[in-house]
């Protein structure tokens, strides 16, 4: 499967106008065996996630642990038990701890007997503010065979104005794309009780990169405009596309962590699905001889958008759930009487068309800023 494990935020590709931009490619722990920790807890009321997997050798895909006892504290040594999801992910109910910049929280996970820990950090100001725009490109690249190729594309960029600057301050971006996804319109007649399914893709977009910002280097008040993501055009621009430039304000152990991070080899993925192997973070583990990998981090979030309609690009876009046309009707009630899965299993539509929301990143439920 590609793009697992969602916890999840991507951390994006950027080419910062400042000399104190870093991107930093990824690199994976080949081995296997391994516990792996990551989570956060953050301002926002969703995305407070931990993610317990353990690495499988040779880059396959980790295996989630779903008995883990999973706790956040605050200073005050209040709890907060995290809710298992699925997918090795235990989520932070909201409201039941006081999630706000200054505030200091830890993680302690228990498993098997063993408990892994890690440090009380404290939530960081928020610093600054992005502006997000988009433009309608043609995108040229050079296939393996030498042959140009230029496909219309979406360019997404983003400039910064930095308004409060401690004496040190740490950012981090990642840039996410949403867009609804409606299901396959089925005949009435074969399929009386179905209804389409709607979905809201949440996808994170550059995985494999992260742009940071070490704000006792440099202090800038603006950062100029840079390419936070090139979007080739597909049928998803059929509705409305959003794009999200997340900014995060992240502590200096946090910043120090993603810099020590290398370049991706073992696979294409998420940096959560197999962290690096080489670089320590800071989950600590009862048994002293255990090396875990992973962070936990706390962090202040701002989020900026941009919208991208159909009636801005006037494109038509042919849909992968159409069921017009007499042929299409023909083999859509060839199957079974009310069976939308047969058209799955017999290959007529895509699963996506029928049960979207089994797709990595697609939900049913609509987010908050979709109008």
């Amino acid at each position: 499967m590609q793009k697992k494990d969602i916890f999840i935020y991507a951390l994006a590709l950027m080419l910062m106008a400042v000399g104190c931009t870093q991107v930093i490619d990824l690199d994976t722990d080949e081995v296997g065996g391994k516990l792996v920790i990551f989570g956060r807890v953050s301002n926002s009321s969703v995305g407070n996630t931990v993610t317990v997997t353990r690495t499988q050798p040779n880059g396959e895909d980790p295996l989630p642990i779903e008995n883990a006892r999973v706790l956040i504290f605050d200073q005050q040594d209040n709890a907060a038990q995290l809710n298992y999801i699925g997918n090795g992910i235990y989520e932070l109910p909201y409201g039941v701890l006081n999630q706000q910049v200054g505030s200091q929280f830890r993680l302690e996970v228990n498993i098997d007997g063993a408990t892994y820990t890690s440090p009380l950090q404290q939530m960081p100001e928020l610093v600054g503010q992005d502006e997000v725009s988009w433009e309608r490109i043609e995108h040229t690249t050079i296939s393996s065979t030498g042959v140009t190729v230029v496909r219309d594309a979406i360019r997404v960029t983003a400039s910064t104005n930095i308004y409060n600057k401690p004496n040190e301050f740490f950012l981090r971006w990642h840039v996410e794309e949403t867009y609804p996804l409606v299901g396959a319109s089925l005949p009435n007649s074969h399929f009386p009780f179905y209804t389409p399914m709607v979905c809201y893709a949440e996808i994170p977009l550059n995985q494999q990169e992260i742009m940071l910002l070490d704000g006792t280097e440099v202090r800038p008040d603006f950062i100029a405009p840079r390419e936070m993501a090139i979007r080739f055009l597909d049928y998803t621009f059929d509705r409305k596309h959003y794009f999200s430039v997340i900014q995060s304000s992240i502590t200096k152990e946090a910043h120090e962590y993603w810099s020590r991070v290398n370049t991706i080899t073992a696979r294409s993925g998420s940096i959560f699905d197999i962290p690096p192997a080489s670089v320590p973070g800071n989950i600590t583990s009862s048994d002293p001889n255990e090396n875990v990998l992973g962070f936990f981090e706390v962090i202040a979030l701002d989020t900026a958008r941009t919208l991208v309609t159909n009636d801005d690009l006037n494109i038509f876009f042919e849909r992968p759930c159409q069921t017009t046309g007499s042929e299409m009707y023909r083999r859509i009630t060839s199957v079974p009487y009310m069976c939308p899965s047969c058209l799955v299993d017999e290959k007529i539509l895509p699963e996506v068309c029928i049960f979207c929301d089994r797709q990595p990143y697609h939900s049913q439920q609509r987010p908050s800023y979709f109008e």
